[in-house]
């Protein structure tokens, strides 16, 4: 029995890429600006994420992979890539923000981060997926 918990540790999950249909979800996001122009709210904004989703492509194209040193190395370097692209259009949103904030109201702040975070960040988890699959499957 301890073998066969060993075995899966050496392995990636098996997932089905189909689950990256669940990114076309996303698209709900763009409810946030009818309802922002109805009732003020902003949670719509937030679907957003759910873009994300469409990382599960390449999760369960690199299903059943085997879990070796290449494939940490490709892994953190695929994170590494994408958390830096990730931090670099937040640190570039948040300075845009503070230069033109005078012109401003705090609403159009809110709306601007309210959408710009859950695009980023799912930008980010697809990144990583994608990047570790095109690092691992690329060819020497």
């Amino acid at each position: 029995m301890k073998n066969s918990n060993l075995n899966n540790e050496q392995f990636t999950k098996k997932i089905n890429p189909m689950f990256g249909l669940f990114g076309f979800l996303g698209f709900l996001g763009f409810l946030g600006f009818i309802t922002y122009e109805y009732s003020n709210q902003l949670f719509p904004f937030f679907f957003f994420i759910f873009f994300s989703f469409f990382s599960f492509f390449y999760d369960g194209k690199m299903s059943n992979i085997l879990i070796d040193e290449r494939f940490k190395k490709n892994k953190l370097k695929a994170e590494i890539k994408s958390y830096k692209i990730g931090f670099i259009l937040l640190w570039i949103i948040s300075e845009s923000v503070v230069v033109i904030s005078d012109r401003l109201n705090s609403s159009t702040i809110a709306i601007i981060f309210s959408i710009s975070a859950p695009l980023i960040i799912s930008l980010v988890m697809f990144l990583s997926s994608y990047l570790l699959y095109k690092y691992d499957t690329k060819e020497d």
